[in-house]
């Protein structure tokens, strides 16, 4: 979440625009539904699409939103490691 809020400071932005810009910026996203209690919210909701996030801020927000694996996904990686293969 500090990451979020870093990059919503250096972007003069909220945390919620940040947040929708990255989303918006992914390709694999084909719509993105904004919610809102208050009509001020929405408009701020919506100027997430004048917001452009640069590589290496969209790098650290991947880094921090990358999920973790389950078990026994994350056991995978230590198994057999210190075996030899001939």
């Amino acid at each position: 979440m500090r990451v979020l809020r870093d990059i919503a400071m250096e972007l003069n932005a909220s945390p919620a625009q940040v947040a929708l810009a990255r989303i918006l910026g992914c390709r694999e996203v084909c719509s993105v539904i904004v919610g809102a209690r208050t009509p001020d919210q929405l408009t701020a909701n919506l100027d997430a699409q004048q917001i452009a996030l640069n590589v290496a801020q969209t790098e650290r927000l991947n880094q921090v939103s990358q999920p973790q694996l389950p078990y026994p996904y994350w056991m995978q990686q230590f198994h057999g490691k210190d075996r030899v293969v001939a």
